[in-house]
């Protein structure tokens, strides 16, 4: 039915009128019944595209109207690869001059559409299917498409090619809807200049149905021995094909069953045997094998599902994970737990020579049984997965513990609660670490939504066991000679005094290279507060450090004076050096003064990082007096870092402004009385004889 019911309706193709091609529907003429008359004028879309150079008529979707296809092989758009197309009118219930076609283009120079053709229903799903060739495809070889019918129109379905059989212009010319070997299939026969006959394969339909006894597999009843079994049946619906089975074969499901949840799947797909060689009756067109119809499934599953007690009802688990942490620290060696203490609701973690620290993890289900439940555990670089502690719960981690899977429980039961510590080891923590996160979540199978992952943070402060200590050689130096200028100085010895400084590091804690780099800032005392030489550095010497560089290394040795080829002959000197605030007979009682950065002394900063340093680290450092400077101050007592240097002149340069008179007068008469005295004594001592 194409217009009207019962009424008689011929389809022409013009693929010349209006130099773009037309197809129009005619019927008797009501005055003149020997006459036909165009009743729907379908018009071609492209300038001399053949628009109606070949049609077909055919339901294609199914609804009891006759649809038409209609080929353009000579359709093309400039700059385009196309070479021919079809125009698709599915029928609205006879109103033709409503429709607006679906086009499906070819390939460029292949003349797609030049025939085509209504196959009948080849795949037996109640809709018509068409043929369309294509002769100049694949460089002449020429090609068919096969499209089948369905609710929505055309689907491309297969491609028949010419190339492969050694045929020119292959679909030339089609014809279709008959059945040649009487099988109750539909054939199609391509013409191409070559004599090859293609024909279709029988299709197949198949309805499986797969039922197990019992429905539900209880894991806690043993049905079967000491096993577990279930019966499966296959039922086939028109299954000409004979099948067999083998009724010997077990299933056999692993010793350790982890998904309770989800129910075993049983995945049935039949297939078409090849039949065995045997002598068969000639006949002009050889017997072909069927196939099986691609627009079935070609797999049917089923599940065997589990018993769950402890999900309601309806069989759906609901469960309700709840995740609780808290940072602690380990005793050595001991299984003894210490929370962090916190700022702001945010742990702190003081490491110094920890080797690890615990994770404690609470985990309640408020919900119903959780199956597969398991915390996944995402480390940074600075930790590490080491152990678990708790016997309930398996802990799995990757190679480098980045990574930890903890089974909860299969299932975590209802109201069911658990605690157990994570051992992470500290060993990537370095200096530069300020804080540490760690990605926690819950898994479960069972039904729970908004199972977010938590993200667990720690500040970092690093604890280092250091202890500086500082010694100068010698502490007590002198100072004499003239005021010289910076000019005057060739070798080292003419600034004043040397003095050696040592600065140690001692590490009582985990080896320093395990954190990072420290470093040691020195605050020289360069000049003082009018730009005068105070402490003239020489050199920097490190020791226990795989490496030394420190900055402001412009600093050191600044004017480029040389060293002594011959160390200095320590001066002697008779007297014992005055005791720090004591007056002696020689010096007046002078006033001593700190000359330290904060107050009176331009330092510079030199900053040495202490690379490589395992228990202790020694920096040395050589430096000179600067006479000139002290001549022209009062006597100063130098203070910086934990060295201390003490500043005195030389005795044979003080001023001596002598004693009073009357202290000598004193002292006169002291001895004249002292004199008087012994005399007397002594002439006691003679009267006595």
């Amino acid at each position: 039915m194409l217009t009207k019911r019962g009424q008689l309706t011929i389809v022409a193709g013009a693929p010349r009128a209006n130099h773009s091609g037309a197809v129009v529907l005619l019927k008797k003429d009501d005055v003149k019944p020997s006459m036909m008359t165009a009743e729907y004028i379908l018009e071609g879309a492209g300038l001399a595209s053949s628009f109606g150079y070949d049609l077909a008529v055919l339901d294609i979707n199914g609804d009891g109207w006759q649809d038409i296809v209609v080929g353009a092989p000579q359709y093309f758009i400039k700059d385009g690869y196309i070479g021919g197309a079809i125009y698709v009118y599915l029928n609205e219930e006879g109103a033709w001059d409503k429709i607006t076609p679906k086009r499906i283009e070819g390939a460029a120079d292949s003349m797609f559409g030049l025939a085509v053709e209504n196959m009948g229903d080849v795949n037996l799903d109640g809709y018509h299917d068409v043929a369309v060739g294509a002769p100049y495809d694949s460089n002449g070889a020429g090609n068919v498409y096969i499209f089948h019918g369905s609710p929505q129109g055309l689907k491309k379905a297969q491609v028949l090619g010419g190339q492969d059989h050694n045929v020119k212009l292959f679909g030339y010319s089609l014809a279709g809807n008959m059945d040649l070997d009487r099988n109750n299939y539909p054939d199609l026969a391509i013409g191409s200049l070559s004599d090859s006959v293609f024909v279709a394969r029988s299709v197949i339909s198949i309805e499986k149905t797969v039922t197990t006894t019992p429905k539900e597999l209880d894991l806690t009843q043993k049905n079967c021995g000491d096993t577990i079994c279930y019966g499966m049946a296959l039922c086939c619906k028109q299954c000409k094909m004979l099948m067999s089975f083998n009724n010997a074969s077990m299933l056999c499901t692993k010793e350790t069953l982890r998904d309770k949840l989800r129910g075993i799947p049983i995945e049935v797909s039949v297939e078409i045997l090849k039949p065995s060689t045997r002598r068969k009756r000639q006949s002009a067109l050889p017997n072909l094998l069927p196939i099986l119809d691609t627009n079935q499934d070609a797999t049917t599953l089923t599940k065997v599902q589990f018993i769950k007690e402890g999900c309601g009802a309806d069989h759906v688990c609901q469960s309700d994970l709840q995740l609780q942490y808290k940072f602690h620290t380990r005793e050595p060696n001991r299984d003894i737990f210490h929370p962090l203490p916190e700022e702001n609701g945010v742990p702190i973690l003081s490491l110094s020579d920890q080797k690890d620290i615990a994770l404690e993890i609470k985990v309640a289900n408020q919900g119903e049984d959780a199956y597969e439940a398991q915390l996944s555990s995402s480390f940074p670089k600075s930790l590490s997965y080491s152990a678990v502690r708790i016997q309930s719960v398996i802990c799995l981690a990757n190679q480098n513990g980045s990574q930890a899977d903890c089974d909860l429980g299969n299932p975590f039961k209802k109201d069911a609660e658990t605690t157990f510590y994570i051992i992470l080891n500290t060993g990537g923590i370095s200096l530069d670490t300020t804080e540490i996160e760690i990605d926690l979540k819950l898994k479960t199978t069972s039904d729970q939504k908004q199972l977010q992952a938590i993200k667990a943070k720690a500040i970092v402060k690093i604890q280092l066991l250091l202890s500086l200590s500082g010694i100068a050689k010698p502490s007590q130096v002198y100072f004499t000679g003239e005021v010289k200028g910076e000019s005057a100085m060739k070798l080292a010895t003419d600034v004043g005094s040397p003095i050696d400084y040592e600065f140690r590091v001692t590490n009582l804690g985990k080896p320093l290279q395990s954190f990072g780099k420290a470093s040691m800032i020195i605050q020289w005392p360069k000049h003082n507060s009018q730009g005068k030489w105070l402490l003239y550095l020489m050199k920097m010497t490190p020791t226990g450090l795989d490496s030394f560089s420190c900055s402001n290394q412009d600093e050191v040795n600044k004017l480029g004076l040389k060293e002594p080829s011959v160390s200095r002959t320590k001066r002697e000197i008779g007297e014992t050096p005055a005791k720090e605030g004591t007056t002696s007979l020689f010096t007046d009682k002078r006033k001593y003064t700190v000359l330290s950065c904060e107050d009176g002394a331009e330092c510079i900063a030199f900053k040495c990082p202490l690379t490589g340093m395992d228990s202790n680290a020694v920096i040395s450092l050589r430096a000179y007096l600067w006479n000139s400077t002290f001549l022209e101050v009062s006597v100063a007592v130098l203070f910086f870092l934990m060295a201390r240097v003490t500043v005195f002149p030389e005795r044979k340069v003080a001023q001596y402004g002598g004693m009073p008179w009357w202290v000598i007068l004193v002292a006169i008469l002291l001895g004249l009385l002292l004199l008087g005295l012994l005399v007397f004594l002594l002439w006691k001592v003679r009267g006595y004889d």
